[in-house]
């Protein structure tokens, strides 16, 4: 109850409402119909958590047909958790395309004082042809998705979903249950921008802007560009690193953890000790187990 009150007053806070008007507002216009208080604290607990407004749609909560509770935040939300845990990250985007010039794959980069992570997230395992936002716009939504996976394995990010990976859940369980249906949301309204032509090869270097209040996602506003060509590093993971994923594995099973990997968009040769970190967290967060 203590910690339920704290999470009141935190989102009081950010969304300026009162925080004895939050969960009657939360039940109408925020949550699925039918919550339950466990899950009204769970969503509470997250959203004060990384400091999101759900009433502006930088979280928002969706069950599955077999009831799981699912965060998933907007791109201006994962904008604002990079600033809120470091507000002078740098960006550096880098765009790689084929031979016939379409986008091949997104490269991020986040800089900061405490380090760097670099994430690379591929046009072939990540675009989604039932999406329309995915057809007219595959260069800025390549780009959205490596800053969200290089967001999240930088700082630990746990417990909440970006859209396209929110999407997947649900066709996961509608193919599981023999239903083929896969639009399960509408789609938001995306302004119509004119597509930037990028050459092979392109970074931009940038800068996290302030996001705006809005569920429409913004682009970090560029600051410089310079041309690069790519080099693949070899991947290393400690042998300690490699008994700890079996050891989680064993625990919650194959099928299980082969479903995080895949609900993380992990490619199982990509694994180092840095991202077994991210799946090590993912079980604890889902299955528990102090012995992973």
């Amino acid at each position: 109850m203590e910690q339920k009150i704290e999470n009141l007053k935190v989102l009081a806070e950010i969304t300026k409402v009162d925080s004895k008007d939050i969960v009657e507002l939360m039940k109408k216009n925020v949550m699925p119909a039918g919550c339950s208080d466990s899950e009204l604290g769970f969503a509470l607990a997250i959203a004060a958590k990384y400091n999101l407004n759900p009433f502006t749609n930088e979280i928002c909560f969706i069950r599955t047909k077999n009831g799981r509770l699912i965060p998933y935040v907007q791109y201006d939300g994962w904008v604002k958790i990079t600033r809120m845990l470091e507000p002078e990250s740098n960006i550096i985007f880098e765009e790689n395309f084929d031979g016939n010039g379409k986008i091949f794959s997104v490269t991020c980069q986040i800089i900061s004082k405490k380090g760097s992570v670099k994430v690379t997230e591929y046009y072939q395992e990540c675009f989604m042809p039932n999406r329309d936002v995915w057809v007219k716009y595959p260069i800025r939504m390549l780009r959205n998705k490596s800053f969200n996976q290089a967001a999240r394995l930088k700082y630990g990010i746990s417990g909440i979903y970006d859209e396209d990976e929110m999407r997947r859940i649900i066709e996961s369980e509608n193919r599981n249950n023999g239903n083929n249906e896969n639009k399960i949301l509408p789609e938001p309204e995306i302004k119509s921008l004119p597509e930037q032509k990028s050459e092979p090869n392109q970074i931009a270097q940038e800068k996290i802007a302030q996001p705006t209040q809005s569920a429409q996602s913004t682009q970090p506003t560029q600051t410089t560009i310079a041309t690069q060509k790519t080099t693949k590093k070899k991947i290393n993971i400690s042998e300690g690193m490699k008994q700890k994923l079996v050891k989680a594995k064993e625990f919650i099973g194959q099928e299980k953890f082969d479903n995080i990997i895949s609900d993380l968009h992990i490619k199982k040769s990509d694994i180092n000790d840095d991202i077994g970190k991210i799946i090590l967290k993912k079980v604890i967060d889902l299955y528990g187990g102090a012995q992973c």
